[in-house]
């Protein structure tokens, strides 16, 4: 009891006061954490930092993930929100949740893609048929991938939530590939986004977020990418006559907790904000879709004109931007592409394609020799494509990561084996795995052409040998024995088909120059046996596995970066080279290049 009325009085005004601003608060408006002295000893208090505002469907869904927290762990568990950026931008949030100093945290992944480069994945332009399709990948084993790799950067990937997708506004309709010829379009500080308006020929300008509005308005740029909520939330609409609901990519959030506070909390605990978060994960994308609605009205009731890319056009933007997840295959992983597009082929390709199996090392010691095998036969498929096809049909290449494990390898065979569509396997480069893979072919009947295969031993250092027949530009000169090599080049490569490989894959994959090229022996031993596989399906009139490999028997040579052989593949011996077909190398003066030896 208060002995002086008017102490009382004031205490008495102040309760009512806090009462009633309590009572103001939005729902999971962020508040400060209770002082240690108020709380329960037993009760954990995680922070949660985002920089999205209350007013958000990424909001909602981390109040609504509190609530479930708190309940399912019986008040043991406390979540305190902190949105719109209360505790530093992405950046400083992402370094302290690395630290440990942040508890949780939800992060675009463009903002992680610098220390995880994979994380462009998402980024791709027009990569993903439908938005389903994304969902299905993010949800499934590609995300899984991408999840893992945080661990690297201390943090533990949870599950991947959304602002929605990016959609093109402009001066002018976007409806065609041509529309964007020299338009000036605003972009984030991004290789992989300037390469996608580049590919479309548009101008691509840096400018940053906050800057945009006035830029646009400015006439500094003409135009931009952005989803419905970040277009009406900086009033672009206002300064945009002009928006093409593209979806062409996807800005998508990554639900993290930070590893040093992970490893602290108990397996129990730990499952459950795994599994909340996860749960939550359609509802958030629902509640995204749901409110887009409403901005799209808000952005037609501004005068905004709005076009909707239908399948023939939005086509055309994939066919143009198609070699983007090429160039960027090493920031984002050759084993995560090659999965992503045997998904799609699985459920969008079955009996449309003629399918080449390729099991190679996309992620482990020989990824490099993968890489080249990989781009070799994709070469060789394109010539073969533009050219027609075989018997009526488009050739497609499917590659499985075997990682240097024969077990892997063997599968993968098996996996190619049980699919109709698929003719052959191709295979390479450890000797070990293709043995395996050997067994099983012989097993199964499917034809099993095998690119170039190396020893099992390893180098000085612990590193598996890759080298299949011969060097390549790659090596590392201080392994090299320039006395016992034969090997063969794109950097001088005589023969006109050599000349003519080099400039296709100087183009294709924006390398600088010959000597650039990822693994020569294996790309050109790949394109020729692509060659020599289409070749023997049109001699055989079939895809039947037994027709074909009879035919690859009985082949006229095929003329290729190499040689001109009398016989592909001889009955008696398999083999389309020979010792004569390589030569000699020494090392240039500077220790860098592979020179021929006359």
């Amino acid at each position: 009891m208060f002995r002086n009325p008017v102490t009382a009085t004031i205490s008495l005004l102040l309760l009512i006061a806090a009462v009633l601003l309590a009572s103001l608060l939005p729902r999971g408006e962020a508040t400060p954490p209770d002082p240690p002295a108020a709380a329960s000893e037993s009760v954990r208090v995680l922070r949660f930092g985002y920089n999205i505002p209350v007013d958000s469907a990424l909001h909602e869904a981390a109040a609504r993930f509190a609530e479930e927290v708190a309940e399912r762990s019986q008040g043991q568990i406390r979540v305190v929100l902190y949105p719109a950026q209360q505790l530093g931008t992405d950046d400083q949030m992402l370094e302290m949740a690395r630290l440990g100093e942040l508890d949780l945290l939800l992060t675009p992944t463009a903002k992680i893609s610098v220390a995880v480069p994979a994380m462009q994945y998402a980024d791709l332009p027009f990569y993903f048929p439908t938005r389903e399709d994304l969902y299905e990948m993010l949800d499934g084993e590609p995300g899984r991938m991408l999840l893992d790799k945080l661990r690297a950067i201390d943090l533990v990937g949870v599950t991947f939530w959304e602002n929605g997708f990016k959609h093109f506004t402009a001066t002018r309709a976007l409806r065609r590939v041509e529309d964007f010829a020299g338009l000036p379009m605003r972009v984030m500080k991004s290789r992989l986004l300037i390469e996608q308006f580049r590919a479309l020929g548009a101008h691509p300008i840096s400018i940053d977020f906050h800057a945009l509005r006035q830029a646009l308005a400015d006439g500094v740029v003409e135009g931009q990418e952005n989803p419905l909520v970040a277009i009406t939330s900086m009033g672009l609409h206002e300064v945009q006559p002009h928006l093409t609901l593209s979806s062409h990519g996807y800005l998508g959030y990554v639900f993290m907790i930070s590893a040093r506070v992970f490893d602290t909390l108990p397996s129990s605990t730990q499952q459950l904000l795994i599994d909340t978060a996860r749960a939550l994960t359609p509802w958030e994308r629902e509640q995204t879709h749901r409110r887009e609605a409403v901005l799209l009205e808000t952005i037609r009731q501004a005068g905004v004109s709005i076009h909707t890319l239908d399948e023939a056009e939005r086509a055309r933007f994939a066919t143009a931007t198609a070699h983007i997840a090429e160039r960027f295959e090493h920031d984002i992983g050759p084993q995560l592409l090659a999965l992503s597009e045997e998904l799609l082929e699985h459920k969008y390709g079955r009996g449309q394609h003629i399918v080449i199996g390729l099991s190679a090392d996309l992620s482990q010691d020989c990824s490099v020799a993968g890489t080249g095998l990989r781009r070799g036969a994709t070469l060789a498929i394109d010539e073969i494509n533009a050219a027609g096809g075989v018997l009526g049909q488009p050739l497609k290449l499917i590659v499985r990561d075997h990682r240097g494990r024969p077990a892997v390898g063997a599968n993968n065979l098996r996996h190619f084996a049980a699919r109709a569509n698929v003719v052959a396997m191709l295979a390479g480069v450890q000797g070990d795995v293709v043995a395996a893979e050997r067994a099983v072919a012989e097993e199964t009947g499917l034809p099993l052409l095998v690119v170039g295969a190396a020893g099992t031993g390893s180098t000085a250092d612990g590193a598996q040998s890759c080298r299949m027949w011969g060097v390549t530009t790659n090596d590392d000169p201080a392994r090299l024995d320039p006395g016992r090599l034969s090997s063969f080049s794109l950097v001088d490569g005589p023969r006109p088909a050599a000349v003519e490989l080099s400039r296709r894959y100087l183009a294709r994959y924006a390398a600088g120059d010959a000597g650039a090229v990822t693994a020569p022996q294996a790309v050109v031993r790949a394109h020729e046996r692509v060659h020599l596989l289409a070749r023997a399906i049109t001699r055989a009139g079939t895809t039947e596995r037994s027709a074909v490999r009879r035919a690859l028997e009985q082949l006229a040579g095929h003329d290729g970066a190499v040689r001109h052989p009398a016989l592909a593949l001889p009955a008696d011996r398999h083999d389309a080279l020979g010792r004569a077909d390589g030569h000699r190398v020494r090392l240039a003066d500077d220790s860098a290049r592979i020179a021929r030896e006359p």
